[in-house]
């Protein structure tokens, strides 16, 4: 049995252009596509025999529906390609029409003039956006859905001649819809421990301080007993848990004054 055509083209009337509410914010989506492929030769006598079929969402919400048509040939004054839109992706709501339930929403092309999408059922048209060849793209608050939904999406073809239509059914698409992930927390604070210096140079002070995260300070001198050339003390002292970057002034022995 052929579904009837969800279309009602002639006496419908063109709804205004789509806009948010009032107060509400566009949303941004996680980037994701599905794609189908469909047996070629399936469809009827005379239908654009659909090979596969895409659904995406961008990350501005913005859904696009395309299909790849066998020998890909510009659309005729009756050919229409369609997509059902189950938008909640439940069959117990919106309406029906042949084997398919739940219908919400089509979205559609006719021939090279109209792209619309239109509720279930219903002769209120908005103009969507042609995607060349073989599709169209609207903002998903267009159809109702926003983040966290699961829409299921059935894609065909249908070729007017007089009262008859022929068709191609693609196989059905399930798109989730979902929020961007959220951003990974920041790093922890890069902290500097001040390492053991005693007895090093200063040189190799230099070098375990970056090692650490910290940075070499003012150098003093103190005249004493002991290997000139070494560090005796450092402040902060060794094992201080500072800011990353913090200076570590020393003081290095030098040769005991001769008398």
């Amino acid at each position: 049995m052929q579904p009837r055509t969800m279309l009602a083209l002639a006496g419908a009337t063109a709804a205004a252009a789509f806009a948010l509410p009032a107060g509400a914010s566009a949303a941004t989506c996680q980037p994701a596509t599905q794609t189908a492929a469909d047996a070629a030769g399936d469809n009827e006598a005379g239908a654009l025999d659909i090979t596969a079929a895409t659904a995406s969402v961008d990350a501005n919400c913005v859904i696009t529906l395309s299909d790849q048509i066998a020998g890909s040939p510009p659309l005729g004054f009756f050919d229409i390609l369609q997509w059902h839109l189950d938008t909640d992706n439940n069959p117990a709501t919106g309406v029906s029409n042949g084997p398919f339930s739940g219908l919400d929403y089509d979205a559609v092309m006719v021939d090279d003039v109209f792209t619309f999408v239109s509720p279930a059922g219903a002769a209120q048209m908005t103009d969507v956006t042609r995607v060349p060849p073989y599709g169209v793209s609207f903002p998903a608050e267009m159809v109702g859905v926003a983040p966290g939904a699961t829409m299921k999406i059935y894609p065909f073809s249908q070729r007017q001649s007089g009262a008859q239509f022929t068709r191609d059914d693609a196989a059905p698409l399930l798109l989730s819809v979902q929020a961007p992930p959220p951003p990974p927390p920041p790093p922890p604070p890069v902290r500097c421990v001040v390492p053991t210096l005693k007895g090093v140079t200063v040189k190799r002070a230099r070098a375990r301080l970056t090692a650490a995260h910290c940075a070499l300070g003012s150098v003093h001198k103190r005249r004493g007993k002991g290997k000139a050339g070494r560090i005796v003390s450092s402040s902060p002292k060794a094992g201080t848990t500072a800011a990353g970057g913090t200076k570590v002034s020393v003081t290095v022995r030098t040769h005991k004054r001769k008398r």
